[in-house]
């Protein structure tokens, strides 16, 4: 039987220097999962309150300014 040839190997990276890690924030996160779902219950709460406010807000409006037609202070 005839056995299949084994992929090339990656080439390793170059040595000498700092490597930066490419997803810190992600690392992060991953690391402090209370952040991460404290986000989410707050972004979660925010546009509940958004769609609420936006809702109460086309209700209707209130008069807040009238002029009385009746009195004239020019006489």
């Amino acid at each position: 039987m005839v056995e299949a040839p084994e992929p090339p190997a990656r080439p390793e990276p170059p040595t000498g220097g700092r490597e930066r890690p490419k997803n810190r924030v992600l690392d992060w996160f991953a690391k402090n999962p209370t952040v991460g779902l404290a986000s989410l219950v707050l972004t979660i709460v925010s546009l509940a309150a958004t769609v609420y406010f936006g809702i109460a807000t086309l209700k209707g409006r209130d008069l807040s300014f009238t002029v009385n037609p009746h009195e004239n202070h020019d006489c």
